[in-house]
């Protein structure tokens, strides 16, 4: 039961189809929204600990979602589960019996909804002489070969809609075509080899010999089509077409084709309301009202309508562009995680994350590291890719991390991990959460926020870029972080955890200390944040300046679609041309 084909399954549009279709369709998105993201344990058991999982994080993405999927997913997994049970036992069975699974399977699923039509009427009758035949089939089936059997059973089926499907459009082949008439004939596919039909010889009897015993000649065939083709063509109206591309290549025309081309000439081109129909057919491919590409989006919402609440992390965001802030924070729109993914970035950094939150409250001893290094292991959002290549990378990082803890045991020592702090300035609530707080000898404090990619630079750091760290001493000075009291912060690190192949280290340390016109110092780091962090607010939050996109350059942003990027990208600078977008 891979996530996709769940989904896809329980959507389907015979599942419960009628009056409740449309709560179950709620609860299915529901599900849609909790399977997402990497971590997910193949199978109903799987499923279900996904569920209880995300039900029982008040705090992550999914756990509404979750909790009220509860009771519904149980009936669902019980419901399918009894029905498919031969199928979870993985021991051969005979095929009947598997046959009957299925059969209950969906009629759990569908009710008579899978049975009705003129294509569920084909597969009962498919089932019914598979039932009467099993006799002659093998006596036991593997439940992992049942569904290439299936599969093999119904790609020889055809299903045809019953006589009178539509009551004027006709599909007749060539002996009902000569013995009925319409207003319109389409003859389709004069292509070479198919109208007529290709002939190959005789493998056995030379033509003269046929004719000496009476029989006819292969050509009489293409007679009998030439006959077919020249009754058809004699109706009132009618179109024929041909392909000009069959199975990816190329297609010769027929030789009716050919002949009725070189008799008729050039023909005039058909026009209809004195527009051609090739012209008629190229304004299919133009989307209306969009000939004048976009310009660049100024949202402006009114002050009540922007927030009064923002993250450290929010702030970086909205100095690096201002767009993707309104688009977050504003109008709360958020990237899904795909169904069925594999560990990404993002994800290894969380579990980096938890790894290192989870050891500092073990103790950070040796045997509490390599518990959690077991546990890092043995996660099942591991895939083989990541085992094999991001695993032996990050566990060199880790460990180089845990000896430089220990190495500075003496001088300074974490003492408290993932840790939020808050503070309302001019009515705006500023808050974060600082990845590990280090106490020094000298009873100053040090900030270390973990990072699995590069770290962001000093000089970024100076130019407003990137004030996080700024930020967080000031909260760390001016409210506390966590249990801890207002402190003063002497040091503002990155940890970076990868190896350095030019140097061969697996990781390094980035203190935002430097040269002017970086920050020098500490105070100087918090200082400038407090700059950046009032000029933010007073521009955006308690101010009416529009938010534009920001200059990302050629990196695919998360909002460039939202924002129409492409289409005023390069273009020059098209703020005074660009119109004001409410809130609405």
């Amino acid at each position: 039961f891979d996530p996709v084909r769940l989904v896809a399954l329980l959507g389907h549009p015979l599942v419960r189809a009628g009056a409740a279709r449309l709560g179950w369709l709620d609860q299915v998105r529901r599900l849609d929204l909790v399977l997402r993201g990497p971590g997910l344990v193949p199978g109903w058991g799987g499923v279900s600990a996904r569920i209880a999982e995300r039900a029982a994080d008040s705090k992550g993405r999914g756990h509404a979602e979750a909790e009220a999927i509860g009771d519904w997913w149980g009936d669902v997994a019980a419901g399918l589960g009894t029905a498919l049970a031969p199928f979870a036992a993985g021991v051969p069975a005979p095929p009947s019996v598997l046959l009957g699974a299925l059969q209950a399977a969906l009629g759990w699923l569908t009710g008579e909804g899978a049975w009705t039509g003129h294509a569920g009427r084909a597969l009962s009758e498919l089932f019914d002489r598979w039932a009467l035949a099993k006799g002659d089939g093998p006596a036991l089936v593997a439940p992992a070969d049942f569904p290439a059997m299936l599969a093999d059973l119904l790609s020889g089926e055809s299903v045809r809609p019953p006589y009178g499907g539509h009551p004027r459009l006709f599909i007749w082949g060539l002996l009902e075509a000569r013995l009925q008439r319409a207003d319109v004939m389409i003859l389709g596919g004069l292509d070479e080899g198919r109208w007529p039909q290709q002939q190959s010889p005789d493998p056995w009897l030379a033509p003269g010999i046929r004719r000496m015993l009476g029989l006819a000649a292969p050509e009489r065939q293409q007679g009998a089509a030439a006959h077919d083709f020249a009754g058809a063509f004699a109706a009132r109206e009618v179109v024929v077409t041909r392909a000009q591309r069959s199975g990816g290549d190329p297609a010769v025309a027929s030789r009716f084709w050919l002949r009725l081309a070189a008799l008729a000439g050039e023909l005039p081109e058909a026009r209809l309301d004195e527009q051609s129909v090739v012209a008629l057919a190229g304004m299919l491919d133009v989307p209306p009202g969009v000939s004048t590409p976009a310009e660049k989006p100024h949202p402006a919402p009114p002050l009540a309508a922007r927030p009064d609440r923002i993250s450290v992390t929010g702030v970086d965001q909205l100095a690096r562009d201002p767009f993707a802030f309104y688009a977050a924070k504003i109008l709360r729109l958020s990237e899904l995680d795909p169904l069925s993914s594999g560990p990404d970035a993002k994800w290894f950094g969380i579990r980096v994350h938890k790894f290192l939150q989870d050891w500092q409250t073990a103790g950070l001893t040796e045997a509490a590291f390599d518990i959690e290094l077991a546990a890092l292991r043995a996660d099942p959002a591991l895939d083989s890719l990541a085992s094999a290549f991001w695993l032996p990378r990050i566990e060199p990082s880790l460990r180089w991390a845990a000896e430089r803890v220990w190495a500075s045991r003496d001088e300074r020592w974490p003492v408290a991990n993932e840790v939020r702090g808050e503070r309302i300035v001019d009515g705006i609530l500023l808050f974060g959460t600082a990845d590990r707080v280090d106490q020094t000898a000298d009873g100053t404090l040090a900030i270390v926020d973990y990072k699995t990619g590069a770290a962001p630079s000093a000089k970024s750091t100076g130019e407003g870029l990137n004030s996080q760290l700024g930020l967080l001493g000031l909260l760390a000075q001016e409210a506390g972080l966590g249990d801890l009291a207002p402190e003063i912060v002497d040091a503002f690190e990155y940890w970076e955890l990868k190896r350095d192949r030019k140097k061969d280290v697996d990781g390094a340390v980035k203190a935002i200390r430097g040269q002017k016109p970086k920050p020098a110092t500490a105070a100087a780091v918090v200082e400038r944040a407090c700059e950046v962090f009032g000029d933010l607010m007073a521009r955006y939050l308690l101010g009416q300046e529009p938010f534009v996109p920001g200059d990302t350059g050629k990196r695919y942003a998360d909002f460039d679609h939202l924002m129409r990027r492409d289409e005023w990208f390069g273009r020059g600078d098209a703020d005074d041309s660009a119109t004001e977008v409410g809130a609405a």
